[in-house]
């Protein structure tokens, strides 16, 4: 399959509501073992390619496990981020077309901004 076909195709593919619902399984531990789910965390937790996305909107030190995606115009990052109070807030952002990449990933940095802005809870 070429990338164009694979753009417009849904087979392999999801929503940001699905991911999100999903990773809030994953965090609460309802999808695997309890050694799989800590591996997957951790991992999500190392990440190092959302530094410009979810992250960069995010205060720095903030907990976020995260997972990007990249194909061509499309670019994604969906996560779990610890607010200050140690709650949890799962954040899916799947962003098409635009400029150019850069462009996209400010797009995904303000999307986790806002997030925070509205669900931290203020000292």
């Amino acid at each position: 399959m070429n990338l164009a076909a694979f753009e417009r195709g849904a087979q392999n593919g999801t929503s940001p509501d699905a991911i999100a619902r999903m990773l809030a399984r994953l965090f609460r531990g309802e999808l695997l073992p309890l050694p799989r789910t800590d591996f997957i965390l951790d991992a999500m937790r190392r990440c190092s390619t959302g530094g410009k996305r979810l992250r960069a909107g995010l205060p720095k030190g903030t907990d976020v496990r995260d997972k990007t995606g990249t194909v061509r115009s499309c670019s994604n990052d969906a996560g779990i981020i610890t607010l200050p109070d140690g709650t949890h807030l799962v954040v899916a952002v799947f962003v098409r077309g635009g400029a150019d990449a850069a462009a996209r990933d400010a797009a995904i940095a303000s999307v986790a901004s806002a997030a925070w802005e509205a669900f931290a809870p203020t000292r």
